[in-house]
Order: C-alpha cells, then structure tokens, then sequence
C-alpha cells in the first residue's frame, strides 16, 4: 500500500504504533512503563493523549513538577479534566495514567489533581431516596429493618 492510500490517523499514532513511534523516544515513559504489570500499548497511548493535548512532551510534564510547592502540574490536569475533547472514559482513564506515570517518576501529584466524579445516566436499580425510607418505616421490627437497612446501603 502506497501513502496515498492510507487514511490519515486523528491523533497520530495509534495503540498498535505509539510504543515504537513515540514512547521509546522518553527514557521517563520507558521506566513508567517498565513498572507496569500490563497494557503497555494501552497506557502509553493515553499518556501520549494526554501530552498532544498539551503540547507537551513527557519531560516537559515532568519539569511542571520539580518543585513540590509547584501546582502547574495538577492546573494542567484539571484543564485537561474540563476542556479535553475526549469521551468521558477517555479522559478518565488519561487522568489514571498520568498520575501514574508522575507517581513511577517520584513527582507525587496531590489528590484532588484531575478528579472527576462519575455520575450515573441509568438509574441502578435502587429505590430512590423517599422510596428507601418508606420501605423502611414500614417495617415494624429491628431485624425487618436492619434487612432494609443492609440491602439499601450495600449497593454500589
């Protein structure tokens, strides 16, 4: 196949190319990912989300963190949090591996750093709140109620 013919890629290495186009080029990303158990491919690709979004690359990351006062780092992940254009699991799963991947280079990020909540679009077959309660109330001894109480609180 010529070059001609090939579709051009949206983000410019995919998971299959990205360890040899991209990762082995940073000897930061190369001990990252020396101390991972698996999915090198998958987790170097979302680091690399995460620097071209940046416009960054690995050290120049890293180099946000060399102070520990320093909170540029955790700014740039909260933006990236916020204003990246990438699905939600996308980014989240962009945010795991960047903490990840200062975690493994001895840059500690602080916790609340590109937090995100996950908020259900499906109810998960729970009663709502009132429903709970009511459910409760109707009971009329201790072990009805702690039944509703346990099988109410337990669900996650």
């Amino acid at each position: 196949m010529n070059s001609s013919s090939m579709p051009a890629q949206k983000y410019g290495f995919t998971r299959r190319t990205v360890l040899e186009g991209w990762a082995f080029k940073y000897p930061t990303v190369q001990v990252w990912l020396k101390k991972l158990n698996g999915a090198k491919p998958h987790r170097a690709y979302l680091l690399f989300l995460f620097c071209s979004w940046a416009q960054k690359s690995p050290e120049q990351i890293l180099q946000l963190k060399s102070d520990y006062n320093s909170l540029d780092a955790e700014r740039l992940l909260d933006d990236f949090v916020v204003k990246a254009e990438y699905p939600e699991c996308t980014r989240w799963n962009c945010t795991v591996a960047v903490r990840s991947f200062f975690r493994c280079n001895y840059r500690q990020l602080q916790a609340e750093a590109g937090k995100m909540e996950y908020v259900g679009k499906r109810p998960q077959r729970t009663p709502s709140k009132e429903k709970r309660l009511a459910l409760y109330e109707s009971c009329f001894n201790q072990r009805n109620r702690a039944l509703v109480y346990v099988a109410c609180t337990s669900v996650k």
